[in-house]
């Protein structure tokens, strides 16, 4: 394991980084920084919670020129949450190394006139929707000529066809010989194959033969279709924890699901596409804070979250695909903590269970919901 210093990372993020209580590189962000610092394009897989953010945050204020006021840097997400929460780690990082480097987040949903105010404040790095910014480029507020990286975080779900032509636009704004990094836990054949169209001859890092943190347990238990709100009530009453992420397909079933939380004395919160961003914003500060006990969500409103404390989530719905459930279950057991992952499954939907238990190498143990415990089946 080689430190910060060898890697080429400089001894003021290195201070940053300690007052962080980061004192060692994860495996990842180990074997991304080199390519990355060589301004080589890059394509990383790895798990949820190994570190990702920062093995492209590292090289980015390597790049940074902070005497310049020009953007130079690019972090797309597909999600208004996501892009918040790397803007956040921007700053925290800027700030504890004492580094003169600006961001702004730019989302939908939010104020347009006031993120062109805020650009006139000439940010060094930009992070947000893939929307939002050709929006500010078409309208010649968001400059992006002198652009050296950009960086596609949650990357798979950028390649898909909401997003993609989008992601395009913002990349052909920029100098040809940019960098060009992409990062997920799941990089589809179909999302690779479009990354390596649109980079030059980029490093395809994949770490781990285990796309799951072997840290997890994974647990199912078997009831209909109309006992998984009472089984999810049930499941918040007998663990002694105070989050629980609830994941559900439909966003119709995520309002039914918080509605009846709620009405049986449930501190709940939804969130997903369709929600306001004040309803969005007090939904995650309330479970963060320990307001909101579960917090239940579609899978793309909760891509890429990192909620310290979090050691269940429950799919009260199976997830359609098998790369969806890793980025489920990615969302507990962060860094080096373990976690509890429960799976509500009808008698039908227990053979795609056995499917994700194959493509993945886990093991899933059945329980029942018993006398206010979660228990074996007898």
């Amino acid at each position: 394991m080689k430190t910060f210093k060898e890697l080429g990372i400089s001894e003021a993020l290195i201070a940053g980084l300690s007052k962080a209580s980061i004192a060692t590189p994860t495996e990842v962000q180990e074997a991304v920084i080199p390519y990355a610092l060589a301004r080589q394009d890059v394509i990383a897989q790895s798990v949820t919670g190994s570190g990702k953010t920062l093995a492209y945050l590292l090289p980015v204020f390597e790049s940074i020129d902070p005497s310049s006021k020009a953007l130079q840097a690019v972090v797309i997400s597909p999600t208004h949450e996501l892009s918040v929460q790397i803007g956040n780690e921007v700053k925290k990082l800027a700030q504890n190394a004492g580094v003169a480097v600006q961001c702004q987040v730019l989302i939908g949903e939010t104020s347009l006139k006031r993120q062109v105010e805020a650009l006139k404040s000439k940010p060094q790095i930009v992070v947000g929707s893939p929307g939002r910014m050709t929006e500010l480029i078409a309208m010649k507020k968001l400059k992006m000529h002198e652009v050296k990286t950009i960086v596609l975080d949650e990357a798979d779900k950028l390649m898909d066809d909401t997003k993609l032509a989008d992601c395009r636009a913002v990349i052909k704004t920029t100098l040809r010989d940019r960098q060009l990094m992409a990062f997920s836990a799941s990089i589809t054949p179909q999302a690779e194959t479009i990354l390596t169209e649109i980079m030059k001859t980029p490093q395809v890092i994949r770490l781990e033969s285990n796309l799951v943190n072997p840290n997890i347990t994974h647990l199912y238990v078997q009831c209909d279709l109309r006992d998984k709100p009472d089984a999810v009530r049930k499941i918040a009453h007998a663990l002694n924890t105070e989050k629980i992420l609830v994941f559900l397909n439909k966003n119709e079933h995520i309002q039914n699901m918080e509605k009846y939380l709620r009405h049986h004395k449930v501190s709940a919160k939804a969130i997903f596409g369709a929600s306001e961003r004040q309803d969005r914003k007090d939904a995650m500060e309330g479970f963060r804070s320990g307001r909101y006990q579960v917090l239940i969500a579609s899978d793309l409103a909760a891509r890429g979250l990192d909620i310290a404390g979090l050691n269940v989530v429950v799919s009260a719905d199976v997830p359609k695909k098998v790369e969806e459930y890793v980025h489920r279950v990615g969302r507990t057991a962060r860094y080096t903590g373990e976690g509890y992952a429960i799976v509500l499954a009808t008698a039908q939907e227990e053979s795609f269970l056995k499917e994700i238990e194959t493509s993945l190498s886990v093991t899933f143990h059945e329980k029942v919901l018993k006398y206010g415990r979660i228990e074996d089946p007898r």
